[in-house]
């Protein structure tokens, strides 16, 4: 055992996925595959010392908190809502999700997907599901596609303002 880069205790029993230094329980940062859960590319789960991650993961989970807080505020509108989203532009091409858990997870990666693209709509979105059955379990595959637009929010609110919709 070494010193711990940051605190200098002789406890150091774990090493920086980055720069390979000593680090102590105390002082290491973890992070795992649910820390990027809806992200495309997903930096190295594992161990980080204070510096590493200040310079190199603080920054990553800031963006993908911020994007998926807009990907919070993206309107939705199901393919049965045609009447509500008819002139909604409709140019950008579908964006596609599988493999989900449930299906407010599958709205969420498509939000995701169209926040992170700069939109703030998805028009025509369709959900499925199909099951998978383990022995003698089964559980519930959802799939998705949506197509990604921008549209006006106080356009949306006035438009929507006497619709008991």
């Amino acid at each position: 055992m070494s010193d711990c880069i940051s605190c200098s205790n002789a406890k150091a029993n774990l090493t920086c996925v980055l720069c390979a230094g000593a680090l102590c329980k105390t002082c290491a940062h973890f992070t795992d595959e649910l820390t990027f859960n809806f992200a495309v590319q997903q930096p190295a789960a594992g161990t980080y010392c204070p510096a590493c991650f200040d310079r190199e993961i603080a920054p990553e989970i800031a963006r993908y908190e911020d994007v998926l807080a807009r990907a919070k505020d993206v309107n939705v509108f199901y393919r049965t809502q045609g009447k509500e989203s008819r002139f909604i532009r409709r140019i950008e091409k579908p964006l596609k999700v599988e493999e989900c858990d449930d299906k407010d997870e599958t709205v969420l990666r498509l939000a995701f997907l169209a926040a992170l693209s700069g939109f703030n709509a998805l028009v025509d979105v369709d959900l499925d599901s199909r099951k998978v059955i383990h022995g003698k379990w089964q559980t519930s595959k959802w799939r998705g596609t949506g197509v990604p637009a921008r549209v006006d929010e106080e356009q949306l609110k006035r438009r929507f303002a006497g619709s008991p919709n």
